[in-house]
């Protein structure tokens, strides 16, 4: 049986979840949290627990009539090392009104990143980003072809949300940025003189 602990960050720092903050959940088995009561906005849930666990996220669209809606799901996402970032699709599939959203969230201390944002053409614009400990701060990044997100200082992990407008109903997706191998190959260079 595990003790878990969910709160929820915000851009102005944490905030207690309506209902379950803390619960037990027994080994093989699972616990929803509602966090349905929360206003609209950025946030980040996160779980502490006394034994490992597995958490993911659902965020739900609906249209306001009746129509289509859409489902968003990422799991836990690890702390960004050296570097993060995706690819996004191009901006002509997604159609006009679409919002493509990067979440940033630090935790335990302040913290930093640098956000570089490759424009379609491959022009890309870099944005600093940071905050207190446990909050989050979100960047508009629609029209992208790519993100990545380079920690400076304290632990920061990356979320993107990309929703779509469509006549039935929003189309919405969430991922979360997982860290990035990066690789170096050392060429041994010596001096010769002539």
């Amino acid at each position: 049986e595990a003790v878990v602990q969910t709160r929820v960050l915000t851009p102005d720092g944490p905030l207690a979840v309506p209902t379950d903050g803390v619960v037990r959940v027994k080994g093989g088995t699972t616990h929803d949290i509602d966090l349905g009561a929360l206003p609209p906005g950025a946030y980040a849930v996160q779980v502490r627990a006394d034994l490992p666990i597995v958490a993911a996220v659902m965020a739900e669209r609906r249209a306001a009539a009746p129509g289509q809606s859409d489902l968003g799901w990422m799991a836990a996402t690890a702390p960004v090392g050296t570097l993060a970032g995706t690819p996004l699709p191009p901006a002509a599939t997604l159609g006009d009104g679409a919002h493509s959203t990067l979440l940033l969230v630090g935790t335990a201390a302040s913290w930093s990143a640098a956000v570089f944002v490759v424009g379609a053409d491959g022009v890309v614009s870099t944005h600093s980003a940071g905050g207190n400990a446990d909050t989050v701060q979100s960047i508009d990044v629609s029209g992208a072809s790519a993100v990545w997100v380079r920690p400076a200082t304290g632990t920061v992990r990356a979320g993107l949300a990309i929703e779509v407008p469509d006549a039935a109903g929003p189309l919405f997706s969430m991922v979360g940025l997982a860290p990035a191998a990066l690789t170096a190959t050392e060429v041994p260079v010596r001096e010769i003189r002539r």
